[in-house]
């Protein structure tokens, strides 16, 4: 593991008892605008799903994060990467990743991961005061759906 990605999952690892606090009525509120505009039908692998918020909700998911700690609150759980995910091509019928695109050392190797175990599209929110959607096209990404969130915005690639 990088440095950096030892920094990113040591410092999740002692924040996990107060993230809910911090960031509990954050996330419900992507959750509710990602549901506007995708389908979160079939098996769901959700890369860097932190302590579950998210994962938990939906019917049929997979979270992987690469903190242990975030991890112990989640119902189906993998610690990972998300650079290098340790399931087989199209294992997932989708992949979705809130808020950590923008924190991952290579980003485009993130979303060719995700592509790689997802049999159909992708979303990815990321904070709009890093990413906006030609950050993606300038990656070589076709933005099949696009939406502005409060802090976020969501791409469906």
């Amino acid at each position: 593991m990088e440095n950096t990605k030892k920094s990113i999952s040591g410092y999740y690892n002692k924040m996990f008892l107060i993230y809910d606090e911090l960031y509990g009525s954050e996330q419900e509120d992507k959750f509710k605008v990602a549901k506007g505009i995708f389908d979160f039908k079939g098996l769901i692998l959700d890369v860097g799903c932190g302590n579950g918020n998210i994962t938990n909700e939906i019917k049929d998911a997979v979270g992987i994060d690469i903190s242990f700690d975030m991890l112990k609150s989640v119902k189906r759980a993998v610690m990972a990467d998300a650079e290098c995910l340790p399931f087989k091509d199209k294992t997932f019928n989708h992949a979705v990743s809130f808020t950590v695109l923008q924190d991952t050392p290579h980003p485009k190797k993130m979303i060719e991961e995700m592509r790689r175990v997802s049999k159909g599209d992708i979303l990815i929110s990321v904070l709009n005061k890093t990413w906006g959607k030609k950050r993606f096209e300038d990656l070589g990404y076709k933005v099949k759906k696009y939406k502005k969130g409060k802090k976020d915005i969501f791409v469906i690639i």
